[in-house]
């Protein structure tokens, strides 16, 4: 959905409260009762203040709108204008004196009461007779922000001469008849004669011009009622816009400062033109008044874009409706300074036609996302069904396609502020289910840790359970193998007993292994255990003291090397790595084999390579081989616990590395460690 079009385009999309209606009244009036209940803090109590002055103006601002509109019917019931008729100069070269001299046919009649010819830089000369009893009257032109617009008033005492009066927007207000937000002409009616007057209507924005006669009392009654409620909807624009910046100083969403931008560019624009920027604030500044309309309408434009791609939730992965949405950023910012220089007809009027591209795609988005059950679609998309029906009608009638007349003058800026109405509760919706998340979110970091402590205790009360059975199984496995070694030197050598005594000693030894390797899986294997005190290290030094360490002679164990291998890492965690590698490769390769550790650098990665002439890995076993408990079949009677590759794999891949087997045609098995490089800027 595109922004709604504001006022000098006329309006932020024509919506009214009946978004409401769509997404169900229960689903609106339950935390509306609910809203009533005053809450303990203080934040929260100006919140619900807000939100309560937020529909109670909505309330006065309905009943102010039907007593204007019985005020307006009223007006309308008296003398009126009559024989309104233009006539269109082109060029704009006439004067008073050859339209009073032009042939009868070059005015065109309109019978609507109102002139409606859209975006355009050519002069309308409209003619009407005033058909009224003799007094004063007041003639009301609408809408208020005309550009330049002259009364030629006929001269009672001198039959035949006009008098010329002035107003408009290129004007101070401060040379006005009448104090008036707007334009107004005070006519003096010596009799009961009807007279024949002329306007003469230039302007940049949609040349709309509608007349309306009023007894002076009369006037300045609907005046005043009229301001009263304009005013009315202002105070909503504000109070929505101080709900934004409370949603946005709670939750820092992304979304309000766009939808601030977007309400705060709306509501300027409707100051401007309601004519308050040019009666209160700026009342001898012509010129900024005429641009004010302009660039706040732009404004709204683009933030209106920018807050919609943020509500569709509209990224990069979407390439079409990205770019789209961000041409309707882009193209309107860049047109404010086209506005500046006096070209408001060629810009504006183009971006109609954008505004309701980008209503249409809206639409689509918020009904995809209502099918979906998003938080807030239902108020969207109700929203943007009426704001494209509304917006198809006001750019028609801005256009000059449709002689709508003041319907579109006065119910666009209701509508409008219901489409504000509807995406502060679509914003709502969001805003809760963002906080729900938040909070899902922490309930769940909270249970996280609780499990996690509770697993650490569980752990440390484990480990202190392994350390203690592990120096019980070890005492005495300890005192069997050194009261084996006595007996041996204490009993006459015999094949049989020593080959017992062998026995013996290589069960004691297979379960001092076993009892090693699990309390090494217990330090190490768990898998939560976290890869800490990492330092930069040179792994071919590393490697080399822990080959020097077995002293065995090359012929059985070698180590290649080509200069320092650097990566970053914990020291004591390679050195298991290495060591499982190294003891795994000896264990399964003959003794009279050797069992070779190779160090080198690719582009990226260091690599290690343990190659050995033994049995071999069956191709069955290579999927799993780096699983737990996991040994072949063909190791006959090697000791192992099934948890060395295991570690070396968890080790690797704490350093974000990996291990793999690589197929040897020599026989014997290759294993190969890739780990990253320490980066030049690496430090130790």
């Amino acid at each position: 959905m595109s922004p709604a079009v504001p006022n000098d385009c006329h309006s932020p999309s024509g919506m009214g409260f009946f978004n409401l209606v769509a997404n169900g009244f229960d689903r609106v009036s339950a935390p509306v009762k609910q809203a009533w209940r005053w809450p303990a803090s203080f934040v929260a109590r100006l919140r619900l203040l807000l939100f309560r002055v937020l529909w109670l103006t909505g309330l006065v601002m309905a009943g102010m709108m039907a007593a204007a509109a019985a005020a307006a019917a009223a007006g309308a019931a008296g003398p009126a204008l009559r024989d309104l008729a233009v006539l269109v100069d082109p060029a704009g070269e006439e004067t008073l004196a050859s339209v009073l001299a032009a042939a009868p046919e070059r005015f065109t009649p309109l019978p609507s009461g109102n002139l409606v010819a859209g975006y355009t830089r050519r002069v309308h000369w409209l003619r009407f007779t005033l058909d009224a009893p003799a007094g004063e009257w007041i003639l009301d032109i609408l809408p208020p922000f005309l550009d330049d617009l002259r009364l030629y008033e006929p001269d009672p005492g001198r039959p035949g001469v006009f008098r010329e009066r002035r107003a408009g927007l290129g004007l101070p207000i401060t040379e006005g008849q009448i104090p008036y937000r707007g334009i107004a002409f005070r006519l003096a009616q010596p009799d009961d004669q009807p007279r024949t007057y002329y306007l003469r209507l230039a302007t940049t924005g949609s040349s709309i011009l509608v007349p309306r006669l009023w007894a002076p009392a009369a006037f300045h009654a609907h005046d005043t009622l009229e301001a009263s409620l304009l005013l009315a909807g202002l105070a909503v624009l504000l109070t929505v816009m101080l709900l934004a910046l409370n949603h946005w100083f709670w939750l820092r969403d992304p979304l309000s400062p766009w939808f601030l931008a977007y309400v705060g560019c709306m509501f300027l624009n409707l100051l401007g033109s309601f004519g308050f920027v040019a009666q209160y604030l700026l009342p001898n500044a012509p010129l900024i008044n005429r641009h004010w309309l302009g660039v706040f309408a732009l404004g709204a434009i683009a933030f209106g874009n920018g807050f919609y791609r943020l509500l569709f939730n509209i990224d990069r992965r979407h390439r079409l409706l990205y770019r789209l949405y961000w041409a309707g950023i882009v193209v309107p910012l860049l047109g404010i300074p086209l506005v500046l220089l006096g070209y408001r007809t060629e810009v504006i009027s183009p971006m109609l036609n954008a505004v309701i591209l980008m209503n249409g795609v809206g639409l689509y988005l918020s009904l995809r996302l209502w099918r979906r059950g998003e938080p807030g679609s239902g108020f969207m998309f109700s929203a943007n069904l009426i704001s494209m029906l509304g917006i198809l009608v006001t750019i028609l009638h801005l256009l000059g396609y449709v002689h709508a007349g003041l319907p579109p003058l006065y119910s666009l800026h209701v509508a409008s502020l219901g489409t504000v109405l509807a995406l502060y509760l679509a914003i709502g919706a969001r805003f809760r289910g963002l906080r729900e998340e938040r909070q899902r979110a922490q309930d769940r970091a909270r249970r996280a840790q609780a499990e996690a402590e509770q697993e650490r205790a569980a752990r440390e009360e484990q480990s202190g359970l392994f350390a203690m059975i592990s120096h019980e199984i070890k005492t005495p496995l300890t005192m069997i193998d050194g009261a084996v070694q006595s007996l041996q030197a204490l009993v006459p050598p015999a094949p049989e007993v020593d080959r017992r005594h062998e026995r013996i000693r290589r069960a004691v030894s297979r379960i001092n292994a076993l009892v090693e390797k699990t309390l090494e899986y217990d330090r190490i294997g768990h898998e939560t255990q976290t890869l800490e005190h990492r330092i930069s290290l040179d792994l071919g030094r590393l490697t080399h003291s822990v080959i020097a360490g077995y002293g065995l002679p090359v012929t059985r164990l070698a180590l290649m090397v080509d200069g320092p291998v650097p990566i970053i890492g914990n020291p004591n965690l390679i050195e298991v790595l290495l060591t499982n590698l190294v003891d795994n490769a000896l264990k399964y390769s003959p003794e009279d084999t050797q069992v070779t550790v190779t160090l080198g650098t690719t582009r990226q990665a260091a690599f290690l390579e343990v190659r050995d002439r033994g049995p071999g890995i069956p191709p069955p076993l290579r999927p799993i081989l780096f699983d737990r408990y996991v040994r072949g079949q063909n190791v006959g009677d090697i000791p192992g616990a099934g948890l060395g590759l295991y570690l070396v794999r968890r080790i690797a891949r704490w350093h974000d590395g990996e291990v793999e087997c690589l197929e040897r045609e020599a026989g014997g098995a290759c294993l190969r460690v890739s780990l990253p490089l320490r980066s030049s800027g690496g430090s130790d």
